[in-house]
């Protein structure tokens, strides 16, 4: 295996992991994604493959992307609440069904580590859903550790004043 920066030439894979980890979203909250077809996907991946600040690194098994990591350098400048600072934001990780417990996404992860420090970034940051275990556990293993909480309400179901 070997990780490296997607290319054009991966644009079918990549489709299809994203498609599988955006089935997983839809899941998790449907109030907020949408269901896209592939053409919309091959879009997307497209224009995140021409931009500069972002990289969708790829664990290539044997040929085939088997998953990918997709990484966008960040940056905060100085301001009246907080120091400036720069990270890497771990957007979407995902790995193929049928290839996970292989070591992919701890490659990837590695790989993303990298990178960073490659642009002089020393701190990763990544999301997930809350309901997201699998995420959580392996993100857990990994080294990566909860510092933020985002909550959330509903307007629909909640009357004036409660």
């Amino acid at each position: 295996m070997i990780v490296r920066p997607a290319t054009a030439d991966d644009l079918q894979r990549l489709v299809r992991l994203g498609q599988q980890l955006h089935r997983l979203h839809v899941g998790f909250a449907p109030w907020r994604f949408r269901v896209s077809d592939d053409d919309a996907f091959a879009a997307w991946f497209t224009d995140e493959l021409a931009k500069e600040d972002v990289t969708l690194l790829v664990a290539d098994v044997n040929g085939r992307v088997e998953a990918y990591a997709r990484c966008e350098s960040m940056e905060r400048p100085v301001d009246l609440y907080g120091e400036g600072r720069k990270w890497l934001e771990i957007d979407q990780v995902s790995v193929d069904e049928d290839t996970r417990r292989r070591g992919l996404a701890r490659a990837l992860f590695v790989a993303a580590e990298d990178l960073a420090r490659g642009h002089g970034i020393e701190r990763l940051e990544l999301n997930i859903w809350t309901r997201n275990d699998r995420a959580r556990t392996t993100f857990t293993v990994l080294g990566y550790t909860t510092f933020m909480e985002r909550l959330g309400r509903d307007l629909e179901s909640v009357t004036a004043g409660d």
